[in-house]
């Protein structure tokens, strides 16, 4: 969605919002031209013919993203055996923002380097609980997904006495199919996480629970919060009571239904309190 919001603008508006979502003011740090040139390329030469919208050149680029910075990035020439043309004051972002300045969250699943003797973090960005979840299930747990139904016909509208079956509105969705809830061998590796470290026979929809409390906060929906529950009754002849008693209010993570994990049993989904 942002690469293709990005390839409806035109220059020099679109490498200006690509600087923003990118990079962002430092003061100390400083990155080359030709680096910054050439990422600009890679990330947007492909699109010319098909959008018709040509590259800024070279010299014109590396104006605007003095321009774009306000002037607290600047062309240098950086004195050395090898002189090196750079642009001081700004650095890359520890992980991109959209165009309304919102941040990407970062999977942080350590994955096997290319050569295979280490590992590193896996470095996926992601915006919408669902997308990181499906990527965590697909990509690293590698839970096998249901087979895709046969196209049905539509249900007759609901009658007297019937109870019409209604899609969501909202709340996460898996484009790709839901994943099944048979039992096999899973480990989480999420930093941090000790409860499944060594591998363990579980189904899916536990696992789930237990994935996406791993998740960002802004991705777990925690924003969501329903209106706290009413005071209960205080006493009135028990001096040492609390006043102000703490009220618990639950916060709204998706079920494993709602990820696209069939489940049959509630005390799959657990709920999450934090005091009020």
């Amino acid at each position: 969605p942002l690469l293709n919001a990005l390839l409806a603008l035109d220059e020099p508006e679109r490498s200006s919002k690509w600087l923003r979502c990118l990079f962002e003011e430092d003061k100390d740090e400083a990155i080359t031209q030709i680096a910054l040139w050439q990422a600009y390329q890679a990330r947007f030469a492909h699109a010319v013919d098909k959008h018709g919208r040509p590259l800024l050149p070279a010299a014109e680029f590396i104006k605007n993203v003095s321009t774009t910075f306000a002037d607290k990035a600047a062309a240098q020439v950086q004195a050395g055996p090898v002189q090196k043309f750079i642009i001081k004051g700004i650095r890359i972002r520890d992980a991109p923002v959209d165009l309304t300045g919102r941040p990407y969250q970062k999977c942080l699943w350590p994955t096997l380097t290319p050569d295979g003797t280490g590992t590193r973090t896996c470095g996926g960005f992601f915006m919408e609980p669902a997308e990181m979840f499906t990527h965590i299930f697909a990509d690293h747990l590698h839970v096998p997904r249901t087979a895709s139904p046969s196209p049905s016909p539509q249900p007759p509208s609901a009658g007297e006495g019937e109870v019409a079956l209604v899609e969501p509105k909202t709340g996460p969705k898996i484009d790709e199919g839901k994943f099944t809830n048979e039992e096999g061998s899973y480990r989480c590796l999420w930093p941090g996480c000790t409860k499944f470290r060594n591998p363990i026979l579980i189904r899916p929809a536990q696992l789930a629970t237990h994935i996406k409390i791993k998740l960002p906060l802004s991705l777990a929906r925690v924003h969501q919060i329903p209106q706290p529950y009413p005071n209960p009754p205080r006493p009135t002849s028990n001096a040492h009571q609390d006043p102000s008693p703490r009220r618990l209010t639950p916060l709204s993570l998706p079920s494993p239904a709602e990820l696209g994990i069939p489940c049959d049993n509630a005390k799959f989904h657990v709920p999450v309190y934090c005091c009020g």
